[in-house]
């Protein structure tokens, strides 16, 4: 990311927090089934790639560590 005012680039971090459940009920998962077949990565390339660089990214981190 690029520092303000200046010709050099600075780090940018990135910091997530993900939650699972431990169980969900019934209609909780017939709507996350229901949405995974409306969502299809194979027709979605930008999200596919997204999801591409981001797992390398991750794996990139990995290794530094």
């Amino acid at each position: 990311m690029p520092i303000l005012r200046e010709n050099d680039f600075g780090d940018l971090y990135l910091e997530t927090n993900v939650i699972i459940p431990e169980s969900l009920r019934k209609e909780q998962k017939d709507l996350l089934l229901k949405f995974k077949s409306l969502e299809d990565l194979d027709n979605n390339s930008e999200i596919k790639n997204f999801l591409i660089k981001l797992k390398n990214f991750g794996a990139a981190v990995n290794e530094k560590n």
